[in-house]
């Protein structure tokens, strides 16, 4: 249940969920997530934000990062890209400066070997939800999923799973979930997730 949890907790850091739609409902945010500016290793002229002022920066088409770009680096030269990957790959490659990306997807990153560095400090801090359906809002797996949030952060369940899959050392392989012996005697239930970043591609 543990790493369920972690896998939706990162699912809800899709790009463009800085908005809540009027057909969704949500159990309580889990906790926030830092949006950094990461750029390639060598880019050592570029130590702060404000170094970016005229920079190239790389931007999910789409996302809510668009307008945060705008409003921070308001000089600077936006690049729209349709995938995380390839945004790292033109930064490594020198095509852009950098791209903005929540922190989970940049440690992700770290995971495969990617040669980038975040600035240390944050763009913005994005809350983090689970989506529902509405017409799920009453039912019993959102009211326990807000139960089990609340109790992780009491608990301290969440500090520890954020330390564990959200840190830039992924978890060795022994140490990932096995699915093949769930019993499934509580039912079935069916996610979306982002299969090009871990940990979800776990799933």
């Amino acid at each position: 249940m543990a790493f369920f949890f972690l896998c939706m907790l990162c699912a809800g850091l899709l790009s463009g969920c800085g908005r809540r739609e009027e057909n969704a409902s949500q159990a309580y945010s889990p906790f926030s997530a830092l949006t950094v500016l990461a750029a390639d290793t060598e880019s050592k002229d570029r130590p702060t934000l404000a170094d970016f002022g005229t920079a190239s920066i790389g931007i999910l088409t789409g996302s809510s990062y668009d307008p945060l770009v705008k409003e921070r680096f308001p000089e600077a030269e936006r690049v729209y890209y349709s995938t995380t990957t390839d945004m790292i790959l033109s930064t490594e490659q020198g095509k852009i400066d950098g791209f903005i990306c929540d922190s989970p997807y940049y440690v992700a990153a770290l995971w495969e070997g990617a040669n980038l560095d975040a600035v240390k400090e944050p763009v913005d801090q994005t809350p983090v939800a689970f989506a529902f359906s509405k017409s799920d809002a009453d039912s019993r797996l959102v009211a326990q999923m807000d139960e089990f949030i609340l109790t992780s952060k009491e608990n301290g369940l969440l500090e520890d799973l954020e330390e564990k899959w959200l840190n830039e050392e992924e978890p060795p392989v022994e140490e990932h979930p096995d699915y093949e012996n769930l019993s499934g005697g509580n039912g079935t239930i069916t996610v979306a997730v982002d299969v090009e970043s871990k940990p979800l591609v776990y799933l």
